[in-house]
């Protein structure tokens, strides 16, 4: 990946009432959701890889690295991203070109 590669990050989060319904995480589908969880789509947002390693390295409280989603999962939570009313249309956008990348032979 190029330093100047664009990472979308979504923020995985409890599920609460008026919670964004679109990607249900229930706990066990990754080591850090240990109850019922949502993405919360609405606070997506772009960041380049280079400056993602930055943030690690001088806010690791707020950018820590976890444990890999698997790409089921990921592809699960970008599909929902789709169809999430809350998901700004730039950030679908995205998810398209990257679902279409995945989708070449």
């Amino acid at each position: 990946m190029s330093p100047d590669s664009k990472i979308l990050l979504v923020n995985a989060t409890t599920k609460r009432k008026g919670s964004d319904l679109s990607c249900e995480l229930e706990p066990g589908e990754h080591p850090r959701i240990t109850h019922e969880s949502v993405i919360q789509y609405a606070e997506a947002f772009v960041i380049t890889a280079r400056h993602l390693e930055r943030a690690e390295q001088k806010l690791p409280d707020h950018y820590k690295k976890v444990e890999p989603a698997s790409p089921s999962l990921i592809r699960r939570i970008q599909e929902a991203g789709l169809k999430s009313p809350h998901l700004a249309e730039r950030y679908k956008q995205m998810i398209r070109r990257e679902l279409g990348q995945c989708n070449q032979p």
